[in-house]
């Protein structure tokens, strides 16, 4: 009976001493973030040929990828584009969709 007490009293402290360890990691990470401003993000649809989106953003440090995720509204998938765009601290590009190949039908977005 003192075999299984020490255990679980070991486990007990092993798991205080991994939950010590880990919490300032986790407070150093979310303080690590920097601040970004949207100045503009919009979704402009052609119908039946393209969506044109459009995104304006800066921040604090240099902004290295923009990736764009749109689904269908009722949809139960989402796709995710690499969006073309050149590394610095504000970013202007815009992704346009082509729904000749891509078809979403109208009313989805």
């Amino acid at each position: 009976m003192n075999k299984l007490l020490d255990w679980n009293r070991s486990r007990w402290l092993l798991t205080l001493l991994i939950v010590a360890l880990l919490l300032p990691v986790s407070v150093a990470h979310a303080q690590a973030t920097d601040a970004m401003q949207v100045n503009e993000s919009s979704a402009v649809a052609s119908f039946p040929t393209s969506i044109t989106f459009t995104l304006d953003v800066a921040g604090d440090t240099d902004i290295v990828e923009v990736e764009l995720l749109y689904g269908a509204a009722r949809g139960d998938t989402l796709t995710v584009v690499p969006v073309e765009m050149v590394p610095g601290q504000r970013i202007e590009t815009q992704h346009v969709l082509d729904t000749r190949i891509f078809y979403m039908p109208p009313g989805l977005i």
